[in-house]
């Protein structure tokens, strides 16, 4: 349909989604002032210009792009990195950012862990080894 719903509230505090099958774009109640939750509000954007731009990808490819633009929001915008989990994606994002500015390419290794990290987690375990095809 090339348009996005926007829909405050219908997920838990703290959160966000995009559900590119019914292009709407979930976000929470009383959470815009945080430059963590502003982070995942990229990372999510990420799928949705995925899927209004009807890419075609693997999911993996898709969640690890999503993953360095909210590593680099938070590189950017003054976020502690004592703050960020130093296993979590969010904190693998920011350094692959780094790597990225500092040599022009990411850093491969770093790259490897961000993908074993999402292709190991529960979180993504239903769909990561998929392919995402957008419809707009």
């Amino acid at each position: 349909s090339d348009t996005i719903t926007v829909s405050e509230g219908g997920v838990p505090a703290g959160t966000a989604l995009y559900d590119a099958r019914r292009n709407v774009f979930r976000v929470a109640r009383g959470q815009e002032w945080s430059r963590a939750y502003n982070a995942l509000l990229v990372h999510e954007a990420v799928h949705a210009a995925f899927d209004l731009a009807r890419s075609r990808l693997p999911w993996l490819d898709n969640e690890t792009a999503a993953y360095i633009a909210q590593g680099y929001y938070l590189r950017n915008s003054g976020f502690h990195r004592s703050r960020l989990d130093e296993l979590g994606q969010p904190y693998l994002g920011v350094l692959l950012v780094d790597s990225i500015v500092r040599d022009g390419s990411p850093d491969s290794t770093l790259m490897q862990e961000l993908q074993g990290t999402l292709l190991s987690s529960p979180q993504y375990h239903s769909y990561i080894r998929g392919e995402f095809e957008g419809d707009g």
